[in-house]
């Protein structure tokens, strides 16, 4: 009786232990192909502090494939959004080496830019290059070394006004610009003393009291709205020791 049952129990047992190793290979078929099919990446960097207005910059990039040697040898494309236009357009193509690195340097910069990268089926992330105001000064604005006094009175005051003017992009008409005093107990320390607006032709004029004597240093900075980045006239040394930006000048008192 045992005998007769007992071989039922074995032929179960050797069915089993052939189905094994097919189902074992079957379990590791199934892990391998999400491995296998896994999609390549791609990274883009630019550069993080703005660039000056009309200069170039170069971006850098990785291709990184599940298999090195897939990410060797191919095209990756670049598109551009150049404020303020509207959408993005292919800016470029690069190949990438055999480690997968890329690098493009896109045309001149004007305004501020919006970059991603594109490259076997893969996306990178958005990339911003930001690009310096363009800012310039001109007449009224005083020269350099000029000798102002401080307002004394409401007359005087009004003698005594100063006017710093110049230019800037016409795509930044409505930015806010400051007219700005550093600070004569700290470096690099300003503070704004006056204000206007960028009018319709990219011009700016900013008529300004003195109420406080001594050397000036003086800069007028553009805060544009998002064409480009916020930029400042660049302030020089006078004989007088007095700095000049825009037109910056030494002030006395002479009431």
């Amino acid at each position: 009786m045992r005998s007769i049952k007992l071989v039922p129990f074995l032929a179960a047992a050797a069915t089993l232990l052939a189905l094994a190793p097919a189902g074992a290979s079957a379990r590791r078929a199934h892990n391998a192909r999400p491995h296998a099919s896994r999609p390549c990446r791609i990274h883009l960097e630019t550069p993080k502090a703005p660039i000056a207005n009309g200069e170039s910059a170069t971006l850098f990039g990785t291709l990184k494939c599940p298999q090195a040697a897939q990410a060797a040898g191919r095209q990756v494309t670049v598109y551009e959004q150049s404020a303020p236009k509207p959408g993005f357009a292919a800016v470029g193509t690069a190949t990438t080496e055999a480690n997968g690195a890329f690098q493009l340097t896109p045309p001149l910069f004007t305004t501020n830019s919006v970059f991603y990268a594109v490259a076997e089926g893969a996306q990178s992330s958005r990339r911003t290059i930001r690009v310096f105001a363009p800012i310039t000064s001109g007449p009224p604005t005083p020269p350099e070394g000029a000798q102002l006094f401080t307002a004394g009175g409401r007359k005087l005051r009004r003698q005594d006004r100063v006017t710093f003017a110049g230019e800037v992009s016409p795509l930044d008409a409505g930015a806010v610009v400051v007219l700005q005093r550093e600070n004569a107990t700290a470096n690099e320390e300003w503070r704004a003393i006056d204000r206007s607006t960028v009018d319709a032709l990219g011009k700016y004029a900013i008529s300004h009291h003195f109420a406080v004597p001594g050397d000036a240093n003086i800069r007028v900075v553009v805060h544009p709205r998002k064409i480009n980045a916020p930029s400042a006239t660049s302030p020089t040394h006078s004989d007088r020791g007095a700095l000049v930006s825009a037109g910056g000048v030494g002030v006395y008192g002479g009431c």
